[in-house]
């Protein structure tokens, strides 16, 4: 009994050296599995994000204080620079006829570098604190039409509510999708 024992542990021995010479299986890659199912009564809709800006009214009436803070900006920017020329060329003529020291030319060329110095301090504070509050009104209107959006597809029995505009990556998408003109009604309402 001993001998077949050992009989059966070399055979054994031997079969797990055969089985693990020439017959190297490739590792098993895991490939993730994708279900997809096809659903006639799947509703895809869209709406031109552009067509929104311009006639959603929410949206109109803060681009449109956007714009005018921006313009109120632009012009001081702009009275600001032009105080700065006006001093700079009128104290350039009396130091080119003679009329000024070198102390006064000193004392024009501190208020020169004082100017310029307000001028960028208004641009990089004044820019900053506008575009601050553009992109927190902006971002706050986008919340809301994203909630709005959500509602109107519930309402509308929509599946998929794409947004196509310049930069969205959409390439082409049939005008039959399209709800545009119902979804900024919807909005102006809500």
């Amino acid at each position: 009994m001993l001998l077949n024992m050992n009989k059966l542990l070399v055979f054994t021995f031997c079969a797990v050296l055969l089985g693990c010479s020439g017959n190297k299986k490739k590792p098993v890659v895991n490939k993730p599995t994708v279900i997809t199912r096809y659903d006639p009564s799947l509703v895809i809709a869209y709406y031109n994000v552009d067509s929104v800006q311009e006639r959603f009214v929410a949206f109109k009436k803060e681009n449109d204080q956007f714009k005018a803070k921006e313009t109120a900006y632009q012009k001081e920017l702009e009275r600001m620079y032009q105080e700065r020329n006006s001093f700079v060329t009128s104290n350039d003529q009396k130091a080119k006829a003679g009329q000024l020291s070198e102390n006064q030319i000193l004392e024009i060329q501190k208020r020169v570098q004082t100017m310029d110095q307000g001028i960028m301090n208004y641009e990089q504070t004044q820019g900053a604190k506008l575009d601050e509050e553009a992109n927190s009104k902006f971002n706050v209107l986008a919340k809301k039409i994203e909630q709005l959006g959500k509602k109107y597809s519930e309402l509308n029995k929509i599946d998929v509510l794409l947004i196509q505009g310049t930069q969205s990556p959409i390439n082409y998408i049939s005008p039959k999708m399209d709800v545009t003109k119902d979804f900024i009604e919807f909005l102006n309402k809500n």
